[in-house]
């Protein structure tokens, strides 16, 4: 039987508020002040997705770990989450791809235009932003399964080592060293080399690298535990502050900046405070709680999308009454979709048994 971590619930339920708010106007609200050390700061501190994809591994390998069949688990976990994002794939193509071919025509140029955009979508930028992070968790939670079937842990944290370095020279803290000199390199333009970067990003620096640091957590629970993790508070602080320091005597802020060096040991500092956790509150509503931060993490886009469009609100030319109420109103809106959503499990629960019962008196 696999054992209940309130930690993990409660994470991804404030990790999804957090999110949302992040979305609906924290980063809007950054990107108007264009203050260069708050977005440095932002980005050092960007705990929620890598986390997210720590707990991912380590429930992953939980889950295989005590199936039955290891890989049919896998295969339904992958299938699982594949068709749920392919929804959203339907509808972005439903809503950008077929609407611009019936505008502007089927011919070749157009096809290949689209063509392009769709692939960018599914397996790079996602369907819509908030959902970039499923392919690389697909890719992360099977290349960790093959590793930690075939590879000893020590050569699977070196090669997750090298990957995540490997990205601070393209998307990271050390991305100054080479700035614009890609270009043409190989033949390749600069923007070719741009989404180079963001694959590799996305795909090692935050799938593979914290997905399999994750399973192996899982793996190494009880020695993860013992570990006195207080005393990397203070040391990590430092590290923080100076890698702040040398990206603002060094750097430029741009968009590119995805990683930085401390990410990483943050993360795992925070997950281990995550399992440490402890929450009857988490325990007694832990399938609400749940339910509330997957409806939310895959929704709140699309309701802001909609609210957007109702209220007239354009991000960028908003008052910051707007973006408050941007904000709580999409807030409100997830928290009655789950109402729905588990009233909806809850009868049907309850209706299941019922139905059984009147069967067995037939017979």
């Amino acid at each position: 039987m696999r054992k209940f971590y309130p930690g993990i619930t409660i994470f991804k339920f404030a990790g999804a508020i957090m999110v949302l708010l992040g979305h609906a106007l924290l980063i809007s609200l950054l990107e108007e002040t264009g203050s260069e050390t708050m977005s440095f700061v932002a980005l050092l501190t960007r705990v929620i997705v890598p986390c997210f994809y720590v707990i991912a591994g380590f429930l992953a390998y939980k889950g295989w770990s005590h199936a039955a069949r290891s890989e049919t688990y896998l295969k339904r976990y992958l299938i699982r989450i594949a068709v749920m994002y392919s929804f959203f794939c339907l509808l972005f193509t439903l809503q950008h791809n077929v609407s611009a071919l019936l505008r502007d025509g089927f011919h070749a140029g157009n096809l290949w235009l689209q063509a392009k955009i769709w692939f960018m979508a599914v397996f790079v930028n996602g369907p819509y932003y908030h959902l970039w992070f499923i392919p690389p968790l697909l890719f992360g939670v099977a290349a960790s399964y093959w590793l930690i079937k075939n590879l000893p842990a020590r050569s699977i944290v070196w090669i997750c080592l090298a990957g995540f370095v490997l990205c601070q020279f393209t998307s990271g803290s050390l991305r100054f060293l080479f700035g614009g000199m890609m270009d043409g390199f190989l033949g390749i333009s600069l923007e070719q080399w741009n989404y180079l970067d963001l694959v590799l990003t996305q795909y090692i620096g935050f799938g593979l690298t914290f997905v399999a640091a994750g399973a192996v957590i899982a793996k190494y629970e009880e020695r993860f535990l013992r570990l006195r993790a207080r005393r990397a508070v203070m040391p990590l602080c430092v590290l923080i502050v100076i890698e702040l320091a040398m990206l603002l005597t060094t750097s430029d802020w741009t968009n590119e900046y995805k990683l930085a060096f401390t990410l990483l040991p943050l993360t795992i500092l925070l997950f281990y405070g995550v399992l440490r956790m402890r929450s009857r509150f988490a325990t007694v509503y832990h399938r609400q709680l749940s339910l509330f931060s997957i409806v939310t993490y895959l929704s709140h886009a699309l309701f802001m999308q909609a609210n957007d469009w109702v209220f007239g609100w354009k991000t960028g030319d908003m008052l910051v009454s707007e973006y408050v109420a941007r904000g709580v109103l999409t807030i409100a809106e997830c928290i009655l979709l789950t109402y729905v959503i588990y009233r909806g499990i809850r009868r049907r629960q309850v209706q299941e048994p019922a139905k059984g019962a009147r069967l067995e008196v037939i017979r």
